[in-house]
């Protein structure tokens, strides 16, 4: 799945040393990870300084690689408590950390996609953020931030992507403890750009920004993806133990259950070429065979 060249605005809310404050307009980017045919995707994005840079692109989660024969996908949802980011415990100062949960409805072993999540992370003061947004791609390249939406740790959210013909489309992410709700309908602008409804996908990834310090994970304990459910245009309700987990991100750990996708955060470096129903670790030697 990709978050291509996004664009996310820092538009929520801010923690600082255990209080709230209101945050203002910024930037956030995150690139493509779609990982279908090589370890490693970047792009270029402008950053929130006016520059550019490089992102690369390490996840886990759930995948259902396809529907049934002569079926589509036309819905992936689910529910997910915040996390709430802190300084892993060995943080040495001076580094941000991120990360990104989201669903979608195609992307793992096609380039369509639609998609919604939100951003979590903790700066190098101490800051921590939340931010909502959404994408059609390749029709709308860049993560479109939803002001409507603000997150704080343990909120309640309920979020979905609907897609009956792969022509049109209809996001949405709701804020149940804050009663906060956004849902925009959508359009493919041409045949390019209409989904296949082949792939659903439950998601947290970190980013790396070429040339500086990756942006690692925050520690958050686990966060968790219940009632989670892909349904299809013949009417079938499938689970992420419908398909399978993929894990690849260094220091994430996932599962995957009936309704259930849970990412942990260990700290530590996997051990790649764990066997089942997974695929963890693309490097040297493992080209891999998925995209998230």
């Amino acid at each position: 799945m990709h978050f291509c060249t996004a664009l996310l605005a820092l538009l929520s809310v801010t923690t600082v040393m255990g209080g709230v404050i209101p945050q203002g307009p910024g930037h956030v980017h995150l690139g493509p990870s779609n990982k279908k045919t090589q370890t490693s995707m970047k792009t270029t994005a402008e950053s929130s300084d006016g520059g550019t840079d490089d992102y690369e692109f390490i996840w886990v989660g759930g995948v259902i690689e396809a529907p049934p024969a002569n079926d589509r996908f036309v819905s992936v949802s689910a529910k997910i408590i915040a996390p709430n980011p802190r300084f892993p415990a060995d943080d040495q100062g001076g580094i941000d950390y991120g990360a990104a949960a989201w669903l979608g409805i195609d992307g793992y072993n096609n380039l369509f996609v639609l998609q919604i999540g939100f951003l979590f992370r903790i700066s190098a003061q101490g800051v921590i953020s939340y931010d909502a947004c959404y994408e059609w791609y390749p029709g709308l390249p860049e993560c479109v931030y939803i002001k409507e939406i603000t997150i704080n740790p343990g909120d309640a959210l309920s979020l979905s992507v609907e897609s009956a013909d792969g022509t049109a489309g209809t996001v949405t992410i709701e804020n149940e403890t804050r009663n906060q709700h956004f849902s925009m309908p959508l359009t493919a602008h041409d045949e390019s750009e209409v989904l296949l409804g082949q792939n659903a996908e439950w998601i947290v990834e970190e980013y790396q920004s070429t040339g500086k310090p990756r942006s690692q994970p925050p520690d958050f304990d686990s966060l968790e993806f219940t009632e989670a459910t892909a349904k299809t245009r013949d009417g079938l309700t499938l689970t992420p133990a419908d398909g399978k987990l993929v894990d690849w991100a260094p220091k994430l750990s996932g599962s995957i259950g009936p309704g259930t996708v849970t990412i942990t955060y260990t700290g530590e470096e996997k051990d790649c070429g764990a066997a089942g129903q997974s695929e963890s670790c693309p490097g040297p030697g493992n080209s891999g065979n998925t995209g998230g």
